[in-house]
């Protein structure tokens, strides 16, 4: 099965993408690296794209033929969504509409 992950540079996509390779799914997934890191993706057998997923071309071409979106990309800085509630929701919402309707 391929599996599609966005955010998968950060904490939960790399833990994410792990179990999927552990299980035998073919890992594919996109980051900024704003608040990923490629350290977290070391010795995993994904394929790896730096892109944002409000980027909906880039996205449906990297989408493509995937079985299952898994989406963990966000902001999740401390204290952000206060200072600035508008990129959060940019982020967070279009995000995830760009990301489901590419898919």
């Amino acid at each position: 099965m391929k599996i599609f992950i966005t955010g998968i540079a950060g904490f939960l996509g790399s833990h994410l993408a792990e179990s999927c390779l552990n299980n035998n799914h073919q890992v594919i997934g996109c980051d900024t690296l704003i608040g990923g890191s490629l350290s977290n993706l070391n010795n995993l057998d994904i394929e790896f794209h730096k892109t944002d997923i409000e980027n909906l071309d880039e996205m449906t071409k990297i989408m493509k033929n995937v079985d299952i979106i898994c989406h963990a990309a966000s902001y999740a800085h401390e204290g952000l969504s206060s200072v600035s509630p508008k990129l959060i929701c940019q982020n967070n919402l279009v995000g995830s509409v760009s990301t489901f309707t590419a898919g």
